[in-house]
């Protein structure tokens, strides 16, 4: 399934391949509010949004990560996307995320850092260390970090 940017046109280049008759947006509202509710319990936001009748757009954000967008035409494979979602490894790292966080917009920096200067693996858990040495951060933040490291896609593909 290709994701589309604003505009219709695939954000990977390739053919939108999602045919599908158009078809009321209240349930396919319904179904993404129902499928993704679990990333609320874990701090997500998740904000559903109709663009025309044929189109939803969504967005699932969190303080730990990033915010990531989505619109599919309605009547498509959401059902399949929301399930890709669902099982990211940024889904996953965000659940194990220690229940208290001091310092969340510290390591949501460092997170975004690793992933915008494409940083090597090893460098999260370094820097997790050296912050903690400097007690900067807390014992367990500083597990989350070093094994949480940049901000991976919730997107499928």
């Amino acid at each position: 399934m290709a994701l589309v940017d604003s505009e219709r046109k695939p954000l990977d280049g390739s053919p939108c391949d999602v045919e599908s008759e158009p078809m009321d947006g209240a349930p396919v509202r319904d179904q993404i509010e129902s499928r993704l509710e679990p990333l609320r319990t874990d701090g997500w936001q998740v904000d559903v949004d109709f663009e025309s009748a044929e189109w939803v757009s969504f967005y699932v954000e969190h303080p730990l990560s990033t915010r990531s967008g989505f619109s599919l035409r309605v009547g498509g494979a959401v059902d399949q996307v929301l399930e890709q979602i669902l099982d990211s490894r940024e889904v996953a790292v965000i659940a194990s995320a220690p229940r208290s966080i001091a310092h969340i917009k510290l390591l949501s920096e460092i997170r975004n850092a690793a992933r915008a200067w494409d940083w090597p693996d090893s460098l999260a858990p370094q820097l997790a260390v050296a912050l903690r040495a400097a007690e900067a951060i807390s014992h367990e933040e500083m597990e989350w970090l070093a094994e949480a490291g940049a901000v991976t896609s919730v997107t499928p593909g």
